[in-house]
């Protein structure tokens, strides 16, 4: 009936109205009978009808009555419906703050590792300035141990041993 109230004003007889398909006088014979069921609740002293007519002084209470409990289903389903969602957000939201923390965490992590790289870093930069601090005695010992070989021939023997050493001290550096 695509949710149009068909009356015996609408239809000028007694009886469903012309031209409706067998679902929606189906339809109709439900409805009247609920309105009936309903209108008994409002007069009970009344003889039952077998339709609700436009007549009855109750009709348009009734066509109300069941729009309003139209209207509170479509209201309790929507309310159902909200709830539904808000908890899907809740869920939302909780997943969210948990990859907030995860990325916080990840970020201090990083920041530990750039530390202690860093840190890393300034040990290498020492090491290799006492390397040349090194390197550089050891040409100015190799230079003295020149000079004390030309003054001393018996110096020499110990300069020799002495760059010998000299040398493996460069290859243990060199490594």
């Amino acid at each position: 009936m695509s949710g149009q109230i068909v009356s015996y004003r609408d239809a000028g007889t007694k009886g469903p109205k012309v031209g409706l398909s067998r679902r929606d006088r189906d339809v109709w014979h439900c409805g009247n009978r609920i309105l009936k069921a309903f209108a008994n609740c409002l007069d009970p002293d009344e003889t039952p009808q077998n339709v609700a007519s436009h007549q009855d002084q109750n009709y348009e209470l009734l066509q109300s009555a069941q729009a309003n409990q139209e209207s509170a289903q479509a209201n309790q389903e929507s309310v159902q419906a909200n709830q539904e969602s808000a908890q899907a957000n809740q869920e939302s939201v909780q997943a969210n703050q948990e990859s907030v923390q995860a990325n916080q965490e990840s970020v201090q992590a990083n920041q530990e590792s750039v530390q202690a790289n860093q840190e890393s870093a300034q040990a290498n930069q020492e090491s290799a300035q006492a390397n040349q601090e090194s390197v550089q005695a050891n040409q100015e010992s190799a230079q003295a141990n020149q000079e004390s070989a030309q003054a001393n021939q018996e110096s020499v023997q110990a300069n020799q041993e002495s760059a010998q050493a000299n040398q493996e001290s460069a290859q243990a550096n060199q490594e």
